[in-house]
């Protein structure tokens, strides 16, 4: 079990603060409504780019399920499979 100090959490919104692609992290999760979905995908490609597991949640992968699986591990099925 780890303890809650091993661990740093940073959060980002997009719409306002510009994404640090040069952020050195283990995981990335992205929330994305179906309008912004596109975004979501691009900075998916960016991390992924760098080797950076990335994991989708919120309303898009949510509903369309069978598409960001094919992308991005979404958090349902990351919840699913531990």
């Amino acid at each position: 079990m780890h303890s809650r100090d091993q661990y740093e959490v940073v959060l980002r919104t997009k719409n306002i603060e510009t994404i640090d692609f040069d952020l050195k992290a283990d995981l990335v999760g992205i929330s994305a409504m179906t309008s912004y979905v596109n975004r979501g995908y691009e900075i998916r490609d960016q991390f992924r780019a760098k080797g950076v597991p990335v994991v989708m949640g919120g309303v898009h992968p949510s509903f369309m399920r069978r598409k960001p699986c094919n992308i991005a591990m979404p958090l349902s099925s990351a919840r699913s499979s531990s």
